[in-house]
């Protein structure tokens, strides 16, 4: 979705071209389920001309994953992490954010992905930000659809207490 904002041509709004960018994000799939990460999309991204902005709160194992699944995620992670950071078109914001930090990306022309609650902190799912109102943040939902959340309600579902992160995109 996020590409074909700026590549219409290049980046069709259909199953195929969805699930290609998620099989080249993805790192593994296996019975635990598939994992991708945004290091990963960064890392695609950057490979098709964006400049990425990548904010992240330090992660933590939590107390439903087994730490053997952690460690091999994590690994996954940071490896493709080390590989972007010295990109110059791509900037890592090790930090703690807040919806007000999601809206100044987008007052800034990009595009944001962030990492939900979906349905509860056990489950995470990536939303598109497309924009926002005085009381509303507007999300484009790979599963819902087109939907809004009041502020309190999106910075709630923001907060991922053990991966906390979003990623902006320019071209």
């Amino acid at each position: 979705m996020i590409f074909n904002y700026f590549q219409p041509n290049l980046y069709n709004l259909n199953k195929d071209t969805e699930i290609n960018i998620h099989n080249n994000i993805k790192f593994w799939n296996g019975k635990e389920g598939e994992f991708g990460n945004f290091a990963k999309l960064a890392k695609f991204a950057l490979e098709n001309g964006y400049t990425v902005d990548f904010f992240y709160k330090k992660h933590f194992c939590p107390s439903f994953m087994k730490k053997n699944i952690y460690k091999r995620y994590m690994s996954e992670y940071e490896k493709y992490l080390s590989i972007i950071k010295s990109n110059s078109c791509f900037k890592l914001h090790n930090c703690d954010f807040s919806v007000e930090d999601i809206l100044t990306e987008l007052q800034k022309g990009k595009l944001v992905l962030v990492e939900i609650k979906y349905p509860d902190e056990r489950t995470t799912h990536n939303v598109v930000v497309r924009g926002f109102s005085k009381s509303f943040i507007f999300l484009a939902d790979p599963i819902k659809g087109f939907i809004k959340k009041s502020k309190s309600e999106f910075g709630d579902v923001i907060d991922v207490a053990y991966s906390k992160n979003f990623i902006s995109f320019i071209k």
